[in-house]
């Protein structure tokens, strides 16, 4: 808590946090890669074209931002009746930063199904604005919670999906990808996770964490549970302070 000093003068400016408290100055943002905008949100745009060439009856499937029943099934509308009655009930007031309480309840009794037993509950669930927006927080997390220090890497599989390449980046991870076989799908491996913890430590750098995505992007492979866990075992035991599980099209 930051609490005014009354001995200094209101005729001059005044810094917020004390001098030990400051963020140093650092020209990194200066030196930073152009990040790229994500090709996903082109496709559609490109579907248009192909449209335009092929005829105007031509099959297209687009998942690219969400689909919401464009060419897929989408959200069965029955659901998205309750939800919006459920929206008007409530009202639009602000709510908790991490959720609306009886959102967070329904998550954890109806849709995981979490066992108290776990120690997992309603503390545990945290809402966002969509996959990306969540991503950013976790990497945001990983900076401020984990090493506490910009410029360390966050690792991903050999072949990753395009934005988690750019989501660290910006904001001051930089992505390593881990080695990977194309004849195993690009896989993660507990030597895979060791090997990069060691290149990081050759380069100066801490790994602040590790994303490990199932069904893969993209390559679709679900990775069994008890795979999973190995491989975040792993990476804890080899200086890893995060592992985020990105469950992508869990239903």
């Amino acid at each position: 808590m930051v609490t005014q000093d009354y001995s200094i003068s209101l005729e001059t400016p005044h810094f917020v946090v004390p001098s030990a408290n400051r963020i140093p100055v650092n020209h990194y943002p200066a030196d930073m890669l152009a990040i790229p905008p994500s090709r996903m949100f082109l496709i559609r745009d490109a579907l248009k074209k192909y449209k335009e060439v092929e005829g105007a009856d031509a099959p297209t499937y687009d998942a690219s931002q969400g689909d919401g029943g464009a060419s897929l099934p989408g959200v069965p509308a029955d659901i998205l009746r309750r939800a919006t009655e459920l929206q008007i009930k409530h009202g639009t007031a602000y709510d908790q930063p991490w959720g609306t309480p009886m959102f967070r309840k329904a998550a954890v009794e109806q849709y995981w199904k979490l066992d108290s037993a776990t120690g997992w509950g309603e503390p545990n669930v945290c809402f966002v604005q969509g996959g990306r927006d969540g991503l950013q927080k976790a990497y945001s997390a990983m900076v401020a919670l984990g090493h506490q220090e910009t410029g360390d890497a966050l690792v991903v599989s050999r072949v990753p999906w395009i934005t988690y390449n750019w989501g660290p980046y910006m904001v001051g991870l930089n992505v390593l990808l881990a080695p990977g076989n194309p004849a195993e799908g690009w896989r993660f491996t507990p030597e895979s996770i060791k090997a990069t913890a060691e290149y990081a430590a050759k380069e100066g750098r801490k790994v602040a964490g590790i994303v490990i995505t199932s069904p893969d992007n993209p390559t679709g492979r679900t990775i069994p549970v008890e795979e999973q866990i190995e491989l975040a075992k792993v990476a804890l035991e080899n200086g890893y302070a995060y592992v985020l599980f990105d469950w992508i099209y869990h239903w």
